[in-house]
């Protein structure tokens, strides 16, 4: 219930928050040029591109804006290893998606009063038509559909999809077109991942802008994509430190759960807030399963589901040893990291009470190591690890990256706690002071012993 892909389009534009992040990320996605909206799970890419979907339907002045998803990945990869045509199999998934996301433009323009039918589409090209298309995309998602592919699906073309594009945008007369491509580096299969976005670098022309969401750390674009030089990156992914942080997260719990978060003390839900690091989903599930918990004292219910949120970040970090088991020392190694980490960070509190000092500096190293940057950036994906912007100096030859290790590893280390018992003021009574002038600075080998 609070993934944003199963809420209806209606709720979708009557839960979204209006914080800055999010008003900036709506403009650059209906801006000209290809971007990637770049953030991990649950921090919102899938609301908002529904959201400036919809938004974008009501405005004629507005470009032509499609949403697909491509959440059904992982259907498709049992067949790289049982069918030697799996990538081109792939290829025509992705542009049968595109097409059906074309039919979806055409129906929702057509309540709109704008009207674009269904039937010249297949007029214009006795290729598009919604219910075999549909029936291709279904064969293909149950690892079958080669007789079909052969007779079919391989003349499904990037060339039809503009094509169709284009005339859906003349008969609406809007002078651009915007294809919002969701959950597209959901699968890690890095040949499915290249092929993607080789389709994507071919969807960029003059008059069309692809936006795809990514996963910032494993996402692979392949040699002919460079992420830097094709696309703008949109970071979606709000930080604890944001001025507006407990203010936008209130609203969007609000919105999405009015009647039940009316009902949880307020130092609740501000704990809730800050545990949550930044993502909506999880904060939203925290508030449903304090209401739903019935046994044990309003404490012993935060600190459970508290609790079960480390737990499950931990299970979702360690599930990349198994679908990259290329990576599994490095992976393991990112768990030391953290671990090692937050001890260096609760150590480092004065106990004064007078300032605030959750992020780590680490030294740039000019010996750090490809694997070094990849276990960083897989504890960035997964949201261990919230990447500041700007490095900073204290010293010559001493720079460090910055980063706020995830809130909820710190609560559970004791860094917040007031006294001897714990209370669900403490995390948010921290959060409103001021930051100390200096990161907790570190060495990535004073962190990780020799083994490591």
């Amino acid at each position: 219930e609070e993934r944003a892909d199963q809420l209806s389009l209606d709720m979708i534009e009557s839960t979204l928050s209006d914080g800055q992040i999010f008003r900036s990320a709506r403009r650059k996605l209906l801006s000209s040029g290809a971007k990637l909206l770049v953030g991990p799970r649950g921090t919102g890419k899938t609301h908002i591109m529904r959201f400036t979907y919809m938004q974008a339907l009501k405005d004629s002045n507005a470009p032509l804006v499609a949403y697909a998803n491509f959440s059904r990945y992982l259907s498709l990869e049992p067949l790289l290893k049982k069918s030697n045509d799996a990538l081109e199999r792939f290829h025509s998934w992705v542009v049968a998606r595109l097409l059906l996301s074309a039919f979806d433009v055409v129906r929702d323009l057509s309540e709109q009063g704008v009207q674009v039918t269904q039937e010249q589409l297949t007029r214009h090209n006795p290729l598009l038509s919604e219910e075999r298309i549909s029936s291709f995309v279904a064969l293909l998602e149950r690892g079958g559909g080669k007789q079909q592919y052969e007779e079919f699906g391989r003349l499904l073309t990037v060339g039809l999809a503009i094509d169709v594009f284009s005339l859906i945008a003349k008969n609406a007369r809007r002078d651009r077109i915007v294809l919002l491509l969701d959950d597209a580096a959901l699968s890690l299969a890095d040949e499915y991942l290249v092929a993607f976005f080789e389709v994507y670098r071919l969807l960029k022309t003059e008059k069309i802008s692809p936006k795809a969401s990514v996963y910032p750390g494993s996402t692979q674009y392949g040699p002919s994509f460079h992420s830097s030089h094709e696309a703008q990156e949109v970071e979606l992914w709000l930080s604890v430190d944001d001025p507006e942080y407990s203010s936008i997260m209130g609203d969007i719990g609000n919105k999405r759960l009015a009647d039940i978060a009316s009902r949880i003390p307020a130092d609740t839900l501000n704990h809730f807030k800050y545990i949550s690091f930044g993502s909506p989903r999880a904060y939203l599930r925290m508030i449903r399963e304090y209401i739903e918990s019935s046994s044990g004292s309003p404490q012993s219910r935060v600190n459970k589901i508290t609790e079960k949120h480390v737990e499950l970040i931990w299970t979702e970090y360690d599930s990349l040893r198994i679908k990259l088991r290329q990576f599994s020392s490095v992976i393991g190694t990112g768990r030391n990291f953290i671990e090692a980490a937050v001890k260096q960070i609760v150590s480092a509190q004065d106990g004064s009470g007078k300032g605030k000092n959750i992020i780590l500096g680490l030294q740039q190293d000019q010996d750090r190591s490809a694997m070094a940057e990849r276990m960083l950036r897989f504890l960035i994906e997964v949201g261990l690890l919230y990447p500041l912007n700007s490095p900073v100096s204290h010293g010559r030859n001493r720079r460090y990256d910055r980063y706020i290790v995830h809130l909820a590893f710190l609560n559970a280390a004791g860094a917040f706690r007031q006294g001897k018992g714990s209370s669900p003021r403490d995390l948010p009574a921290y959060m409103e002071r001021p930051t100390t002038k200096h990161p907790v600075r570190a060495q990535l080998g004073t962190l990780l012993n020799e083994t490591d």
